[in-house]
């Protein structure tokens, strides 16, 4: 019966479901109606064939949360969000806490149009880089304290720009937090500060030390700030003295 209603898909071989593939619970094997098998009603089944759509597993995960939740997507946009969103659905489902769906695919589209690798040489590979983009930008926008409830908040004009700027507050804050307590070991190990042959040692100066020495010699003592800040470890720069 399946194969008849889609003759021109794959979706529904035993054997992906024996291999294990992910079949994202699209499909209840239990069903004794066609209706109740793909979680779907008449009236969607014949839109379904009507436009010979290529059904797949992922396809119709979206398809059905679409109508359960009320996001209004077309089938063109419902294979839109399985083809490129979904290695980042649970990240496309949380930003529904800021927007609607359609809001968001809008948004996440024109982001991916003036700002992507292949025609615009900048920043995103893909779709789903936007969306990755702009959770990590929403939770330095939850740790700064900034209104979420705003449009121009949730949508920047060059989101990459705005999770930019978010990332260097938030270093920023890091950083006075970390450097009060870097200046306290700075006393502390002021008494290793050393000179000969025209070269010095004594203990790094700040967070920014840190990073810029990391950058510099292409290692990670960056990372280790936070520890040297708890007094944890010591680090101590070569310098010479001149």
């Amino acid at each position: 019966t399946l194969r008849t209603l889609f003759p021109y898909t794959t979706l529904f071989r035993s054997q992906d479901k024996l291999d294990r593939g992910l079949t994202h619970r699209a499909i209840n094997w239990r069903g004794k109606t066609i209706f109740k098998i793909l979680k779907i009603n008449k009236q969607d089944l014949k839109q379904i064939k009507a436009q010979k759509t290529h059904v797949t597993f992922s396809f119709l995960k979206v398809f059905q949360e679409s109508r359960k939740y009320d996001w209004k997507l077309t089938i063109e946009e419902a294979i839109e969000v399985a083809t490129e969103y979904l290695s980042y659905y649970d990240s496309l489902i949380n930003a529904l806490k800021y927007s609607s769906m359609k809001k968001l695919l809008n948004y996440f589209s024109k982001q991916f149009n003036d700002y992507n690798r292949y025609e615009k040489g900048r920043h995103y590979y893909d779709k789903g880089g936007v969306v990755g983009a702009f959770r990590d930008y929403i939770s330095d926008c939850i740790i700064l304290e900034m209104d979420t409830t705003k449009d121009q908040v949730i949508f920047p004009k060059n989101l990459y720009n705005a999770h930019q700027n978010t990332i260097k507050q938030i270093k920023m804050q890091k950083d006075t937090r970390l450097d009060l307590l870097i200046k306290n070991r700075v006393k502390l190990l002021g008494k290793y500060i050393f000179e000969c042959n025209g070269l010095s040692i004594r203990p790094a100066g700040s967070s920014d030390e840190l990073i810029k020495e990391g950058a510099a010699l292409t290692h990670c003592v960056g990372g280790y700030a936070d520890r040297y800040a708890k007094g944890e470890t010591n680090i101590f720069f070569i310098r010479k003295v001149s």
